[in-house]
């Protein structure tokens, strides 16, 4: 009951901050302040680490087996999503957090913006979505008490986000793509999800950054399922080759920065980096690949901020979220014309991903998005080119000696995952939730998505609170 009651007060509490500001609805400079002071709270979620996670109302814990089972990925879900519904589902959607690290926040913003697709009257089945939240712990983090008596993965601080090795258990040594490949197999598995016919990686800020460079470097399994990638405000991405954006953007000279296209940003010595998918591809066999791929770039129009990523290589790439992505998609233009199978959408966002779900173009690439079903709908780019970012055309450039350092693979190497047959064993029921505080240094926060009278409240307030902010 206390848990309930402290969910109830902190969205009601967010709903009078939102009608609060309303009479200075057409300010765009309030728009704007409101936005920085949330995104100011939303930068201390998981700040020194996690502790004890109590599993909120309404969901349960769903791990995602790896290597079979001998390892596992921490994740929630629903609790009116059991095992054996798994066959009513049609689709996953998979939202993997950013550095905080807070699986209940992204599952509970995924099920408003689901709520929202219905609302809407979108051709969206609740009962045939199936919502995953994973989380990526890291050394600070101890959910259960003593993080060496669980099989739960653990990495070293964000190395997550670039495909690094897990280093717990001891002995791991398990890289993140490749808990993404099994990912894909435990979903594709038509033991246990005979129906699904779509499978959704979405992901916002740093797990944005996590999902484009598995888009590019993951190997993948072959499933039956079709593939999507929602990349939302990544602070960062993985370029193909060394050429890089001048005079556009904030783009910082190359001659002031001295490992620019280094793996994370690019991809010099990435098999150095990397034990997944060794040797590396060369770029033109990535590039041909990724092409392919279901990948769909969600920018905040109103993520100027410069995020986590402040070092140089970031800087090369433009000053901030929003003109990354510009130039990321110029980029690609460049290469030789913007993939068919990508999408780009501008949504009335800061570097919120409640926001970036829950808008119009996050709904369709979340719930709806399918070539098999017909459901293709084009980028969404309102004011223009660039979304008069800034002015086209981009010119590139490099500089010497960058080529000599990228990969020089000349085929694919598959993975070794295993698909399990069999659910997860991990899964558990949980009846009470309690909300970290700014410095992480507490339990998992609430997170209650059950189909209960409550929750129908609940989401509701949030739903007008989400409104009240994405119009102000």
């Amino acid at each position: 009951m206390f848990a309930r009651s402290l969910t109830a007060l902190l969205l009601l509490s967010s709903l009078l901050v939102a009608f609060a500001g309303s009479a200075s609805a057409h300010a765009s400079g309030v728009k704007v302040e409101r936005h920085a002071a949330r995104n100011a709270r939303l930068s201390k979620r998981g700040e020194g680490g996690w502790g004890l996670v109590e599993q909120a109302n309404g969901t349960r814990t769903s791990n995602i087996p790896v290597r079979g089972g001998q390892y596992e990925l921490y994740a929630w879900t629903r609790d009116n999503v059991t095992e054996d519904a798994y066959k009513n589902l049609k689709r996953i959607v998979f939202t993997t957090h950013g550095m905080g690290r807070d699986p209940w926040n992204y599952l509970l913003h995924t099920q408003i913006a689901l709520t929202a697709a219905v609302d809407a009257g979108l051709p969206v089945q609740d009962g045939e979505m199936g919502l995953w939240a994973p989380s990526y712990w890291n050394q600070m983090d101890d959910p259960v008490a003593n993080r060496t008596d669980t099989n739960w993965l653990f990495w070293y601080r964000n190395e997550w986000e670039d495909g690094h090795n897990s280093i717990l258990p001891e002995g791991s040594s398990v890289s993140s793509f490749e808990v993404l490949d099994n990912v894909l197999a435990y979903f594709g598995n038509r033991t246990i999800f005979p129906n699904v016919d779509s499978i959704v990686l979405a992901s916002h800020s740093m797990g944005a950054q996590m999902m484009q460079r598995y888009a590019l470097l993951g190997n993948m399994p072959d499933i039956e399922p079709e593939v999507h990638f929602v990349v939302g405000n990544p602070g960062a991405y993985l370029y193909i080759d060394d050429q890089r954006p001048v005079g556009a953007g904030g783009a910082m000279p190359l001659d002031n920065c001295s490992d620019w296209n280094a793996y994370k940003f690019g991809l010099n010595k990435v098999s150095d980096e990397l034990t997944y998918g060794v040797p590396i591809p060369n770029k033109d066999l990535l590039w041909q690949r990724y092409q392919q791929r279901n990948v769909h770039y969600m920018i905040g129009q109103l993520d100027d901020g410069r995020g986590a990523n402040i070092s140089c290589p970031a800087y090369v790439q433009g000053d901030a979220h929003r003109t990354r992505g510009a130039l990321f998609h110029a980029y690609l233009e460049h290469l030789g014309g913007f993939p068919a199978s990508h999408t780009l959408d501008y949504v009335d966002c800061t570097h919120d991903d409640q926001c970036v779900f829950s808008s119009p173009q996050g709904q369709q690439r979340l719930f709806l998005q399918s070539k098999k079903a017909g459901q293709d709908m084009p980028s969404y780019i309102p004011q223009g080119p660039y979304n008069n970012l800034f002015q086209g055309p981009v010119q590139f450039a490099t500089s010497d000696g960058e080529a000599s350092r990228m990969p020089d693979g000349t085929a694919f190497v598959p993975t070794s995952f295993r698909a399990t047959n069999s659910a997860s064993p991990g899964d558990s029921k949980g009846s009470t939730g309690s909300q970290g505080n700014a410095s992480g240094k507490s339990s998992g926060a609430l997170s209650s998505v059950s189909a209960d009278p409550f929750f129908s409240t609940m989401a509701a307030l949030a739903l007008v609170t989400l409104a009240s902010l994405t119009t102000l």
